[in-house]
């Protein structure tokens, strides 16, 4: 494949292949009566992208697993290579839970999908299926970095900025920042609770 951003690869055009992974993005209200805890259910970023209307394809989803990122294992990441290696498409994008999207980047890269396709794993802080939701802008903009350059890479975004894979960390507040900002720490994952916590004292006047 040539490196020239002015050749568009062969494999896949313009078109984007949807992968599901799980995380918060795709996170509902349970469906069992009385149920407590969050579930994880059909791919937010096909749900958001349907009702565009776009130039370029945008594939039925292939979904890997439907977990929290923190409970993926090392046969889901494999499960995963398997899929971007086997695609059609030359641009992805993977929907994934936050904690662990850094690591699951990595290990693409690793594997030298960095060198054959342009990748984007993204997510969101809160499920798409909340009003206040960053899911719609994270997929947006997921799209656009897709369809920005030919150049093959693997990203990361979020909130609005482009990480290359290798470039980007968390800062105490478990946002998604360069490695350059002062910030930058590999600090746990705070978590869907520490971000509506903030929502609420925001809307109360007290943040």
């Amino acid at each position: 494949m040539s490196s020239s951003s002015n050749q568009i690869p062969p494999n896949g055009a313009l078109g984007i292949q949807l992968v599901q992974c799980g995380g918060t993005i795709d996170k509902d209200y349970p469906s069992a009566l009385h149920g407590f805890a969050f579930e994880i259910t059909d791919a937010a970023s096909a749900r958001i992208l349907r009702n565009i209307s776009t130039a370029y394809q945008v594939s039925s989803v292939i979904t890997v697993c439907r977990k929290d990122s923190l409970e993926m294992t090392e046969e889901d990441r494999v499960k995963l290579r398997e899929v971007c290696e086997q695609s059609n498409y030359y641009r992805l994008l993977i929907t994934h839970g936050t904690s662990t999207m850094v690591q699951t980047a990595q290990h693409l890269a690793e594997k030298g999908l960095n060198k054959t396709h342009r990748i984007v794993i993204t997510g969101s802080l809160l499920p798409d299926k909340f009003k206040d939701s960053d899911a719609t802008f994270n997929v947006g903009c997921s799209v656009g970095a897709l369809l920005a350059s030919n150049e093959p890479g693997i990203f990361i975004v979020m909130s609005g900025a482009v990480y290359p894979y290798d470039q980007v960390a968390r800062d105490p507040e478990g946002r998604f920042v360069s490695i350059d900002n002062p910030l930058a720490h590999a600090g746990d994952d705070p978590g869907i609770e520490h971000f509506l916590s903030k929502k609420d004292r925001f809307n109360a006047g007290e943040d």
